[in-house]
């Protein structure tokens, strides 16, 4: 009799909670952390959502205990490591320094509209990112900003585009291609090195500086220098042992230090009548 008794209250309870707190056959994702991270706040849910609210800067990271915050390097590449996607929410307008280096998990994000600059090391060793949007609000891309996304396939970068910083898409091995706009006028150091897979890329005619190694142990094949170039630095296509062409303008007039040294494949090459310098070695071991 008391057995029953019990067991009817605790039908009728479990009825009362099912109609108080509703029921659902979606999943409920746990909050997993929140904390600040430069000017904007962030939650981490343990289904890998990252939503980063507020306005300003993101930068660097740091966690709540409690009602306090804190910054232990250890917890903080945990919860880097948790990332899958990212959503922001509010008006940041800049993705500051190492916002998202070592997120080795994130697969994907999309900025928004209000983002005007990418800093340095924004995206640095996201191993596992595939795609990102860049929006044409973003003018300039930081140093190392996606250096190391060993993952990244292709990228297409906006009008507002006017530089590319150094070692800027460095050891990104499986990129394949990148469209560069016509507003690009410079093309940092190492922007472009060691993209092994990268095998074809057009210059617009907006460049009027390639940095030194830009493209150093690419993938390409041919290259066309665009008629606004009238000097390449040192090392920029260095051991580049696919490149079989390239095609220099009129107008063109130096080649520097190693420049096209240890470029195996390289058989046709025509120089410029303007062309007046080349540095030593510039064609070093170009045994084609």
């Amino acid at each position: 009799m008391v057995k029953n008794i019990k067991m009817k209250i605790f039908t009728i309870l479990l009825v009362i909670l099912l109609c108080f707190f509703g029921y659902s056959n979606d999943k409920a994702y746990a909050l997993i952390a929140t904390g600040k991270c430069g000017d904007a706040y962030w939650t981490l849910d343990d289904d890998g959502t990252l939503l980063i609210r507020g306005q300003g800067t993101t930068g660097a990271w740091s966690y709540r205990v409690g009602s306090d915050y804190a910054n232990d390097a250890d917890d903080i590449k945990y919860y880097k490591r948790q990332i899958k996607t990212v959503i922001f929410d509010g008006n940041i307008t800049s993705i500051g320094n190492s916002t998202f280096s070592n997120c080795e998990n994130l697969i994907s994000i999309t900025l928004p509209n209000s983002i005007t600059s990418i800093g340095d090391s924004a995206f640095w060793d996201c191993r596992s990112l595939t795609s990102i949007t860049i929006p044409n609000s973003v003018t300039s891309i930081g140093n190392y900003a996606f250096s190391s996304c060993s993952n990244l396939t292709s990228i297409t970068l906006p009008n507002s585009i006017t530089a590319i910083g150094n070692y800027a898409f460095s050891s990104c091995s499986n990129l394949t291609s990148i469209t560069l706009p016509n507003s690009i006028t410079a093309i940092g150091n190492y922007a472009f090195s060691s993209c092994s897979n990268l095998t074809s890329i057009t210059l617009p005619d907006s460049i009027t500086a390639i940095g030194d190694n830009a493209f150093n142990r690419c993938g390409l094949t041919s290259i066309t220098l665009p008629n606004s170039i009238t000097a390449i630095g040192n090392y920029t296509f260095y051991a580049c042992a696919r490149l079989t062409s390239i095609s220099f303008p009129e107008g063109f007039r130096s080649i520097g230090t190693y420049a096209f040294s240890n470029c195996d494949s390289l058989t046709n090459i025509a120089f410029p009548q303007s062309l007046t310098q080349i540095d030593s070695y510039a064609f070093n071991d170009c045994d084609g």
